[in-house]
């Protein structure tokens, strides 16, 4: 049989006269929820120069898989200095900024996860001079409403070691055979650290599509050129140019933990990059005037040769070469209509007992032409 569904009821006769009723139904007691943010379990920390950046995804859900949104409160940013980096931190030993939440990006009504939280926090001078060789290591709490929190994040650390300053002056002269760079170092004293830390400027190049670049631009896809010592005046040469590009460099100054002097290194910080310096690669420069040239007559009864040869040319962007005739007490012209791909030619257009003088140029791709060879002669004997 099939009992129906009973509700009791109590009556209280309270002072007032109010009648209180309850009713209820079977199911086990449910605790009531703290609204404790998940942790952060993507924290990342980067450094360049004396900033260091922090960012995370703020948590979407409770522990009890609700949404967190209005329950998010302040979030801790925790602070360690180890000798080494440290898998995880084991507290908030020290509390170095409190970031209130973001509001959540919202879709249609409802939140959305995966906003992002980025904190920027400058790292004094002193704490890098009193800890050279050592690492900051972070994690973040993220509290509720109430100041209670689920636990603390993952951790992130950034090397402490000092940075050289950007060098200043930094000039560019574009040759045949590449950019020549050169800057002035930076006035300031670098610890030496017991010869573990290294100081280096790395030299990068990067294309750009723009006239005209302005002042401190970062195009896109840098290529590192070279690496040279930061404790003196910065040279070095860019060969792998291409000629007719704006290309922008930039200076940035590494530092390099070592595992022991002159050992490998076991961690890197950035410096401040220095401003970008536009250079045209500008094609001036013709190629280097062709060697060996010799002349020499190979006709025949019905025809009369003079054929010239000489060591071929190795520039790449060699386009080929001009041939110049002249006759005795005559200026030099132009003999071939168009350019001459390799190093040799025949002179059809002569005449027996006559004398002829040569001399040959090498074009390259932009049509720079270079000096003339020496001259050479031959004679075309009579039948």
């Amino acid at each position: 049989m099939k009992f129906p569904t009973i509700c009791f009821v109590s009556a209280l006769i309270l002072t007032t006269g109010m009648l209180l009723a309850g009713c209820g139904t079977e199911g086990a007691p449910q605790a009531p929820s703290l609204d404790l943010p998940q942790p952060v379990q993507d924290l990342r920390a980067s450094r360049k120069g004396d900033k260091i950046t922090l960012d995370w995804t703020q948590p979407a859900q409770t522990t009890d898989r609700a949404a967190a949104a209005k329950h998010l409160g302040e979030t801790t940013v925790c602070q360690g200095i180890y000798d080494d980096a440290p898998q995880s931190l084991p507290g908030c030993t020290q509390e170095v900024e409190r970031v209130p939440p973001k509001p959540a990006v919202s879709n249609g009504g409802k939140q959305q996860a995966g906003t992002t939280v980025e904190v920027s926090i400058g790292l004094p001078d002193e704490l890098q001079k009193a800890h050279p060789l050592s690492f900051a290591a972070y994690a973040v709490i993220v509290n509720n409403h109430s100041g209670r929190n689920a636990g603390i994040s993952n951790s992130a650390a950034v090397p402490l070691a000092p940075t050289a300053a950007p060098p200043t002056n930094l000039k560019a002269e574009v040759r045949a055979d590449g950019v020549y760079l050169s800057a002035s170092p930076a006035s300031q004293e670098l610890p030496d650290a017991g010869g573990r830390l290294q100081f280096v400027y790395r030299v990068d190049r990067a294309a750009t599509a723009a006239a005209v670049v302005k002042p401190g631009a970062q195009p896109a896809g840098p290529v590192k050129v070279a690496e040279v010592p930061a404790t003196g005046p910065l040279k070095a040469v860019d060969h792998g140019i291409e000629w007719e590009k704006n290309y922008v460099y930039n200076i940035t100054p590494v530092t390099r933990i070592l595992a022991s002097p002159g050992g490998a290194p076991v961690a890197e910080v950035e410096g401040e990059t220095s401003a970008g310096l536009q250079v045209l690669t500008h094609d001036i420069f013709p190629p280097a005037p062709p060697v060996g040239l010799q002349a020499v007559y190979s006709g025949n009864p019905q025809q009369n040769f003079i054929d010239l040869t000489w060591a071929p040319n190795t520039e790449g962007d060699l386009a080929g070469y001009n041939v110049y005739r002249r006759e005795q007490g005559r200026q030099y012209v132009l003999v071939n209509s168009d350019l001459v791909k390799t190093p040799v030619f025949r002179d059809s257009d002569v005449a027996p007992g006559k004398e002829y003088f040569y001399m040959v140029t090498a074009v390259d791709a932009r049509g720079n032409e270079s000096g003339r060879s020496e001259e050479t002669h031959e004679v075309v004997p009579r039948p």
